[in-house]
């Protein structure tokens, strides 16, 4: 079987033969039923005189049969309504060091013209015309570099019309050293044009110029950025000041050979290509990242052994970073200074994040538990991975990030609870895994300190937040799995836990799943009575997200009947003719069913430790009042069933005289996509979701964490500001000195990356 490089090659050499041509190019000699201009959409070159696109429906174009009633003439494309020159040159422009003497550039064409040719289709039919293509040899021109001779240019040896010009000046830029010179060099067709008819004949088609110059080609510096007064332009001129710009392609693209030494070659490219490196997780021996064994680190010893190399690691990466090379430049060092400050805010934060797990007993055990949950959900999700012996482990990056937001989770009195935390990773790098961990942290610490309170840490915990449903979706199903293992480990641990289930509830629109128990209990009656087996369940999963099994008809309860129904319980039961369901969620092991809520009506009533949302969504706050238990609004429980100021409590129920805390945590993923109109409607919501989310003690107001989940960084603070109101940020993993590699992350030079044609 072919490497996946071999598949891409091919796919690219395709690509190419299809809008340069040759179209076969492993034939022989590839004949055309079409003109060429007409076969192939760029590659070629008209004559300087003859640039106009002809009549593609004028008979005697050459395409086809010539005689209206043949069977096999080719249909005539319409004509194009605004024609566009063909062009007649194409060429780069380069910069050449200072003249050192008489010297020479040699330029390579090499292209194809295409013939027509007639044969015969029968007796008394006009001839079936074709256009064969003539591959010429290579031909090389030598130029002097004076910039009288350039200017009158060469014509190609044994080719009349085919000339190669230009033009030599002096180059007068900031970061040229003085007499560095720009040459610009033409491949230009000045053929007379052709008869009608036979206009191709006259083209040069895959034309191709290679410039060969012995001393070596200047590079044009990269000044973008350098002087600018925002921050993130000043970090892509530190970044990037390495990559510069070879040539110019006039017409056509430039294709700039690989390697580090002089570039002493430079040619042109009709399908121009950039591969983007693959960025790779970094990994370090000494610091434990097995999910498993940081689920049963035994005290505060056994976290510093295990996770103190990381600071210490992180360290000596910070003191490598400041001796890079970067140039002389006061402003990139200042630039570099500012990154390393970062760097080193974070690991001060990682190590006060480590030092709290060794001395806050409760923050242990919930570290602990989050481990021991965030590793059942995995090998959940993914059987397959660990059947080998294999065991769930953080990315390094993954764990750094929990560790490094405990402390702003934990003490409400601490600065870090008022900034927001972005991270930033490629897509598909585990950003969702590392702020999973974190919202599985939150709901574990909110319950084991919440028991010796009234309101026991119940309520809504978390808010998660998308832009897209189909997102929301999609995500839906790890975030079920990661509660299904905490709601298994509260029943391992009632007294710590509480009696209420974890739970997640999915608030969207209505397109996406029902609002109250009326329209619920049509969907799920019409479902289950419907003859079709692709009948869509208005459950927004479709296997169970602890074992995997598809959910069908039965799988869906209305409690506590269908009359009047109250809720809807939702449990992994077997198909018709299928052995029962073992698994932890089915009715005989559960009654409760899955931890997910659907239905508005169900997640107003039992407010479910963890909600995912759109932002949309949030535009039903001030007209529907059951909303506000979503923050903690309530005034009495019973069971796992609340009630507030719209509800008439039933007797016995438990008073909540001062409510339920507001959600301590705000996930927005996805911060990209919030942007232009969109983002003003959500920055105006915002303001009012934070006061919700806040409460007051004593003379302190504490508001909610806020993390955000990115994958690109362009104005990111800035647009923080803009929809949260917070002017503090923290970016992680802070970026260090090199484009794309942290501390937590490098670039793969061994791998093929993404190829972008």
């Amino acid at each position: 079987m072919p490497e996946a490089t071999e598949v891409r090659a091919s796919l690219v050499a395709a690509i190419e033969a299809d809008l340069v041509g040759p179209f076969s190019p492993d034939a022989p000699a590839e004949l055309l039923p079409l003109p060429p201009s007409r076969w192939y959409i760029t590659g070629y070159l008209a004559p300087q005189g003859d640039r106009d696109p002809h009549d593609p429906t004028a008979d005697d174009d050459g395409a086809g049969v010539e005689e209206d009633d043949d069977e096999d003439a080719t249909t005539a494309e319409p004509e194009p309504k605004q024609k566009n020159h063909f062009p007649a040159s194409m060429g780069l422009s380069v910069l050449l060091p200072k003249a050192t003497g008489a010297e020479t550039i040699r330029a390579t064409v090499t292209f194809a013209d295409y013939v027509r040719e007639e044969e015969p289709t029968g007796e008394g039919r006009k001839k079936r015309v074709g256009w064969r293509r003539v591959p010429q040899a290579a031909r090389t021109v030598e130029l002097e570099l004076d910039p009288k001779r350039i200017e009158a240019g060469k014509s190609l040896p044994d080719t009349p019309g085919i000339v190669v010009c230009g033009k030599l000046e002096t180059a007068d830029a900031p970061g040229l050293d003085p007499g560095t010179r720009a040459l610009s060099l033409f491949v230009v067709n000045r053929r007379q044009p052709g008869e009608r008819g036979r206009q191709d004949e006259q083209f040069i088609f895959q034309a191709h110029l290679e410039l060969s110059y012995s001393g070596g080609f200047v590079p044009r510096p990269n000044r973008q950025g350098e002087n600018a007064t925002d921050f993130d332009d000043r970090v892509a001129d530190l970044h990037f000041r390495d990559h510069c710009e070879w040539a110019v392609g006039h017409g056509v693209s430039v294709a700039v050979p690989e390697g580090d030494g002089p570039v002493t070659t430079l040619c042109t490219s009709w399908v121009p290509r950039a591969e983007v490196l693959t960025v790779k997780t970094s990994k370090h021996d000494n610091v434990v990242t097995d999910m498993e064994s940081l689920a049963t680190l035994a005290d505060g010893a056994a976290v510093r052994a295990g996770l103190m190399p990381l600071v210490a690691a992180y360290g000596v990466w910070i003191a490598a970073q400041a001796t890079i090379p970067i140039g002389a430049s006061e402003k990139r060092e200042t630039t570099r200074k500012e990154l390393l400050k970062q760097a080193e805010r974070a690991r001060r934060r990682i190590q006060a994040g480590i030092e709290l797990l060794a001395t806050d007993a409760v923050v242990l055990d919930a570290f602990r538990l989050m481990n021991h949950a965030m590793a059942s959900s995995a090998r959940q999700r993914s059987p397959e991975r660990y059947a080998g012996g294999e065991r769930p482990v953080w990315r390094l990056f993954q764990l750094a990030f929990v560790v490094m937001n405990l402390l702003g989770i934990a003490d409400e009195a601490s600065p870090e609870r008022e900034e927001v935390e972005l991270i930033f990773f490629p897509t598909g790098g585990g950003k969702t895994e590392a702020y999973l961990g974190v919202i599985a942290f939150t709901l574990l610490l909110r319950r084991l300190r919440g028991q010796e309170r009234p309101d026991r840490g119940l309520g809504v915990a978390v808010l998660l937040r998308y832009t897209l449903r189909l997102l929301t979706l999609d995500q839906l199903g790890r975030a079920a799995t990661l509660v299904c293992a905490l709601d298994l480990l509260r029943k391992e641990q009632p007294t710590r836990l509480g009696d209420v289930r974890f739970s997640v509830g999915l608030w969207v629109g209505r397109s996406a799943t029902a609002n109250t128990m009326e329209q619920v209990k049509k969907l799920i009656i019409d479902f289950k009575n419907s003859a079709s087996k692709n009948a869509s369940s208005p459950f927004p999963l479709t296997n169970c997200p602890w074992c995997n099994r598809r959910l069908g008809r039965d799988s869906l309860v209305l409690a506590p009947n269908r009359t009047r129904p109250e809720e809807v319980v939702v449990s992994c039961v077997s198909a018709p003719g299928e052995p029962p369901s073992d698994c932890a969620f089915s009715p005989r092991k559960n009654a409760e069913g899955l931890p997910v809520l659907f239905v508005d009506e169900q997640i107003y009533r039992e407010l479910p430790s963890f909600l995912v949302a759109t932002v949309d969504k949030f535009a039903m706050l001030p007209w529907r009042g059951e909303t506000g238990m979503l923050f903690g609004r309530a005034s009495a429980v019973t069971g796992h069933k609340f009630f507030g100021a719209l509800d008439d409590a039933p007797k016995g129920a438990t008073l909540l005289p001062s409510g339920l805390r507001p959600p301590e945590l705000i996930v927005q993923d996805e911060l990209h996509l919030i942007s232009g109109p969109l983002g003003t409607m959500v920055g105006l919501y915002e303001t009012a979701i934070e006061h919700l989310c806040s409460r007051v003690e004593g003379d302190r107001t504490i508001l909610p964490k806020v993390i955000a989940s990115t994958a690109t960084l362009r104005r990111a603070r800035q647009q923080i500001r803009a929809l949260f109101g917070r002017s503090k940020t923290s970016l992680f993993p802070p970026p260090g000195v090199d484009h794309a590699e942290t501390f937590f992350a490098y670039l793969d030079r061994s791998s093929p990356g993404r190829l972008y044609v």
